[in-house]
């Protein structure tokens, strides 16, 4: 099934064009449909009278230029969506993802850090990802439509989650059966999966994650790991978006190691984790490596910053979003990018930590 996004912009119209025509390359998929902005009463009237031909909103974020027919436009996106929003809780606009994007330099981690209408919207992209992670982005939109039209259908949480309500955290279940009780409209229960499930490390963990605790190289392993995923399947999270954001069960794979190579995983380093691998698969996956400055290589997560393996052990904590919900795991720099993070990055547990090894670094590369 194809789904059709509106891609409302006030780039020129062939610009629009061509980049409507760049994400609709798997029509199986996939079909934007381009459209400059309009004035406001204009605007509204368009999307209520076509609201049936469209199954998602792709908008910038700034209308700072003309239309084709020399209009400014007299709002801002903020106020466009919220109306929009406002709609769809009256019963007169269908819910459909709203998906936001910016050419504006690093404009997500800004956005989401600083402005309050971060709520407002599905997801965000800056249009370089149209171009560096196209097909990810497609996918991703495509993921967003179909989970919209699931929980239309069904809002059991078996089949929001992909999987029994048994083998999920009671806290996560507790929060997601009161939206669905409360009969939080469908946006709601989307964004909470995707930001509070999927985008978070903790019941869910992300590819480079699943790297570490299997101690695996992923650049250097090349199709061998592409081998593995295809035999770990079993614990691949399913759920709605699952398309879009590949995710795996955190406590599945312990389950699985055990029952798989019949050791716990966690102790075992990195090398010996592959070696049990590949025997036992016939593999030749590529074991990782520890950093210049970690003094171990029993991974466990992730340096934040450049996604390479880590231990624990050796995580400078990152300073601690207010949104974190109770099952997200921490997340850690590695010493190397630690060290030239400003220390209000760094958690406060950890800031004195980080200062006592600039110290010892510093005076490693003066000799003294």
């Amino acid at each position: 099934m194809s789904y059709n996004y509106y891609y409302i912009d006030d780039d020129p119209e062939e610009t629009i064009a061509e980049t409507a025509k760049g994400l609709s390359i798997k029509e199986d998929l996939l079909k934007v449909h381009p459209f400059q902005h309009k004035v406001w009463k204009e605007e509204i009237e368009f999307l209520k009278s076509n609201q049936g031909k469209f199954d998602g909103l792709l908008i910038d974020w700034k209308f700072n230029k003309k239309n084709s027919a020399l209009e400014e436009a007299d709002y801002n996106v903020e106020a466009l969506i919220q109306q929009l929003r406002t709609l769809i809780n009256k019963g007169d606009f269908k819910d459909l993802p709203v998906v936001l994007c910016s050419a504006e330099y690093e404009f997500k981690k800004s956005f989401e850090k600083e402005s309050t209408a971060q709520d407002l919207f599905d997801t965000i992209y800056e249009k370089n990802d149209f171009e560096n992670i196209k097909n990810d982005v497609i996918d991703q939109l495509y993921a967003l439509s179909d989970a919209y039209i699931i929980i239309a259908k069904n809002k059991e949480i078996e089949v929001i989650l992909g999987t029994k309500a048994d083998n999920v955290d009671y806290r996560l279940l507790d929060h997601l059966e009161y939206i669905i009780q409360e009969q939080y409209p469908n946006h709601e229960i989307v964004r909470f999966i995707l930001k509070n499930l999927i985008t978070v490390t903790g019941l869910l963990i992300d590819k480079y994650i699943l790297a570490s605790r299997l101690g695996v190289d992923i650049d250097n392993s090349g199709k061998e790991w592409e081998k593995l995923l295809l035999l770990i399947d079993s614990f691949e999270y399913r759920g709605i978006l699952h398309h879009g954001w590949k995710r795996w069960w955190a406590t599945d794979l312990i389950v699985w190691w055990r029952e798989s190579i019949n050791c716990e995983l966690g102790d075992l380093n990195a090398s010996d984790r592959v070696e049990k691998l590949n025997q036992k698969f016939n593999l030749n996956l590529i074991s990782a490596t520890k950093q210049e400055k970690s003094s171990n290589d029993f991974f466990w997560t992730v340096c934040e910053k450049t996604k390479k393996p880590l231990s624990i052990k050796d995580g400078i904590l990152c300073a601690e979003d207010f949104s974190k919900v109770p099952w997200q795991e921490d997340q850690y720099f590695s010493i190397d990018v630690a060290l030239n993070e400003p220390i209000a990055n760094i958690h406060p547990l950890d800031r004195e930590k980080i200062e006592k090894l600039k110290k010892i670094y510093t005076k490693t590369r003066d000799g003294k």
